[in-house]
């Protein structure tokens, strides 16, 4: 009886221990990597009003016979967001516990304007498309300083609690990235969509009139 008493005990202490070995070790908390910057706005001069008008296919269809003199293009949101991971491995069971490391966000604000070529440098029409695309370009650095902290603050709050996998088989396919992603698209959606009214308080008929009639 005795005998039979130990050999279901030393069963239990190696079952608790085989458990214990495989679970997952306590995670730390994401690092944020996070840079924000612009480069120096570029000039294109090489492109007729007919191809800008082309391109900017939105603006033509709104106003028929609008032809586009200038253009100011900044791929926005042109950000890049990625995550290092670290793991561990268990090959005997082909299990695995995977955790995010850093949170990398970057975004490169790279603003060029666009005028016809048709137009001489020094003239007058040259000059207020030049004036005019640069408020864009000072319009989209106005919603990138107003919404930087606030992304900022979204990663740090995603990041004040470890963002794991728990144990999963070791050849699955694991998206830890996903959850910070979405629970930053709201607030980028936001940003996307204040932008495009600022922006198109500025690229009405009336501006555009004005504009043309400075230059007669």
């Amino acid at each position: 009886m005795k005998k039979t008493i130990l050999y279901i005990l030393m069963i239990l202490v190696l079952g608790q221990h085989k458990s214990f070995a495989f679970t997952c070790p306590e995670a730390p908390k994401p690092k944020i990597n996070f840079s924000m910057r612009k480069t120096p706005t570029k000039f294109n001069f090489s492109k007729t009003t007919k191809q800008l008008t082309a391109a900017n296919l939105t603006k033509s269809a709104q106003w028929a016979g609008w032809i586009n003199e200038g253009i100011m293009s900044s791929k926005f949101p042109n950000y890049k967001i990625s995550a290092k991971l670290k793991g561990l491995t268990y090959p005997d069971v082909g299990k695995a516990c995977y955790w995010i490391d850093t949170i990398n966000f970057n975004w490169v604000f790279s603003p060029t304007i666009f005028v016809a070529k048709e137009y001489k440098r020094g003239s007058c029409k040259y000059n207020t498309v030049i004036n005019h695309e640069r408020q864009h370009v000072k319009i989209d650095i106005a919603i990138l300083k107003k919404y930087r902290d606030k992304i900022k603050n979204n990663l740090r709050k995603q990041a004040l609690y470890p963002i794991t996998s728990g144990l999963v088989n070791s050849n699955a396919k694991v998206n830890l990235l996903k959850k910070v992603e979405d629970d930053l698209a709201p607030l980028i959606e936001r940003m996307v969509k204040e932008r495009t009214i600022e922006q198109g308080k500025i690229d009405t008929v009336e501006e555009y009139t004005k504009l043309g009639n400075m230059c007669k």
